[in-house]
């Protein structure tokens, strides 16, 4: 199998994409930065580091990417893409890991939760609300439903995100896994989180789990808990015994459950 494509997603991340492109100099061959519309020194980073980027003239959110990233793989030969965030969360050693999987299956990715304790608590409290709203509509529970740190066979998974918006990509992914019967695969993982740094889910983010879920699911809480969304409400739900509050910010939620509870259940299902 030709090794895949390494594409790292990047809008305004001049703060840290420099020492993430140090760690890939061995890959630099087949890696590409899209640019998606960045304002800051982000590109001039990456040309000065001698890596390849493809531009977007303007911010054209998550899914766009994968487009783009999915198109200039199939042109430059490429069967398999893997995908990690820009901003230095995700460990390029996982990358040999990906590889390794990605000779058996389809669809690879990295799950956050096997140990907890360096997750700050409203990190655990949306990731938790993601994955049993998935068990809730699809009867599947998959341990980590928002990783970006993703590897797939392009002409299985391109359909899924042909027609996503924003943050929908990540979600639609597995949801389309699930619903073609795509077996997959993890990769245990540590993400890094800055300590003291405050963490919330954007709300369009929460909008793009929302509209991934509506195209495989018609249950009536995907619209509920859209209607309160698209009216900046807060709003709580019980998902598998687990009380789960959202605070409305703006433009953004805080996620509030039984934190104990919560990383006891995760680390048991990674």
């Amino acid at each position: 199998m030709k090794k895949p494509l390494i594409v790292l997603p990047a809008f305004n991340e001049a703060r840290h994409i420099g020492l993430l492109l140090e760690s890939l100099h061995l890959c630099r061959e087949r890696t590409i930065v899209v640019n998606d519309g960045c304002t800051d020194e982000t590109a001039e980073i990456v040309l000065n580091n001698g890596f390849r980027i493809v531009n977007h003239d303007v911010n054209q959110g998550l899914s766009a990417v994968y487009n783009t990233a999915a198109q200039f793989a199939k042109s430059n030969g490429f069967e398999h893409l893997i995908m990690l965030d820009g901003d230095g969360q995700h460990d390029v050693v996982h990358i040999e890991a990906f590889e390794k999987l990605l000779e058996n299956y389809d669809l690879v990715t990295g799950i956050r939760f096997a140990q907890t304790a360096h997750i700050p608590s409203s990190k655990i409290a949306s990731n938790l609300f993601a994955i049993l709203l998935f068990r809730h509509i699809t009867g599947e529970l998959i341990p980590d439903v928002s990783c970006g740190f993703k590897g797939f066979r392009i002409d299985k998974i391109i359909d899924s995100f042909n027609d996503c918006n924003g943050f929908e990509v990540i979600y639609s992914i597995l949801l389309h896994a699930v619903h073609q019967k795509i077996p997959v695969a993890y990769v245990n993982m540590k993400a890094l989180y800055p300590v003291q740094t405050f963490y919330s889910t954007r709300t369009t983010e929460l909008l793009g789990l929302l509209n991934a879920c509506k195209k495989y699911s018609s249950d009536p809480i995907l619209w509920e808990i859209e209607k309160r969304v698209l009216t900046s409400d807060s709003f709580k739900v019980e998902l598998n015994d687990f009380e789960i509050d959202a605070v409305a910010g703006l433009n953004e939620y805080v996620f509030k459950t039984d934190e104990t509870r919560a990383r006891h259940f995760l680390q048991t299902i990674n």
